[in-house]
């Protein structure tokens, strides 16, 4: 990979530290041997379903995006995944931001939107004929996020919080080289999503805040992904594209883009050197 790649790759990823749920996929059919770690960072796409819920009393909502509009933005996940024989891989990300300002109805130099979200997964390949190979996944999501908040009083407008599972499935077509090797990789991924929110408004002077608990609400995701993932001997890339829709009881509400790159590095497996390793 040539250097000007690499710093195109960091500039991209520290100017994007923006909240919201990535929508990315990043990983193949093709499982990691046993006891291999592979440690990920990466730059996503990512969106707020909060765009597509129904809220009461809406009108406390008032910035332009709030309808009609899923809010791109990127998120900066890091992941670890680890090999467990058998076809068997297990993994993980995690990420934390702070987002834009929404344009709260007075001035808050302190007020930011910001997200937590953590994404487990375990994965179950089977090789196919001609270097295919199959991938069967199971997932589970968790996604805090809260707009307009004020971290010195503990103030929020909008906070809702999803858990959910999500179910890919994976094809993937290996190409090996002497130097690097690539595959690409057709992903069809099903999410579930049931999200709990509440509004507060501000009292005033004196006054208590005014919550606003929110039904329950279940948000269907499905995407299709292209994957493309170049390897060498210590480092990798994966690259995402695709296009992602929700649904809310039958009706698509929000349609985002799948973007995406992830550089990866391999720790060595359990009980080989770095001869057998070939690093």
């Amino acid at each position: 990979m040539k250097a000007p790649l690499y710093l195109l790759l960091l500039s991209v990823l520290l100017l994007s530290a923006c909240a919201h749920l990535d929508n990315g996929f990043m990983r193949s059919a093709q499982p990691l041997e046993p006891g291999q770690a592979r440690h990920t960072w990466g730059c996503s796409s990512s969106y707020t379903y909060a765009a597509g819920l129904q809220i009461e009393p809406d009108s406390l909502l008032a910035h332009s995006d709030r309808k009609d509009k899923a809010d791109i933005y990127n998120q900066i996940p890091a992941g670890f995944d680890l090999g467990l024989g058998n076809g068997l891989q297990i993994g993980g990300q995690m990420s934390y931001a702070l987002g834009p300002y929404y344009g709260y109805p007075f001035e808050c130099f302190l007020c930011f939107s910001d997200t937590r979200a953590f994404r487990g997964y375990l994965q179950y390949s089977l090789p196919l004929e001609n270097d295919f190979w199959l991938g069967i996944s199971a997932g589970i999501l968790d996604h805090k996020e809260v707009w307009f908040h004020d971290f010195r009083y503990d103030q929020f407008k909008l906070k809702h919080h999803g858990r959910g599972f999500e179910f890919p499935l994976t094809i993937t077509k290996v190409n090996q080289s002497s130097d690097w090797n690539r595959s690409n990789s057709l992903t069809f991924r099903y999410t579930e999503l049931k999200v709990s929110s509440e509004m507060k408004r501000s009292g005033g002077f004196g006054q208590p805040d005014l919550v606003y608990e929110q039904a329950d609400q279940n948000i269907s995701r499905y995407a299709v992904i292209y994957t493309h993932q170049m390897e060498g001997q210590k480092i990798g890339l994966f690259t995402d594209l695709g296009v992602e829709y929700s649904q809310r009881d039958g009706d698509i509400i929000l349609v985002a883009p799948v973007l995406g790159f992830k550089l990866y590095f391999h720790s060595h497996p359990f009980g080989k050197n770095e001869a057998e390793s070939g690093i």
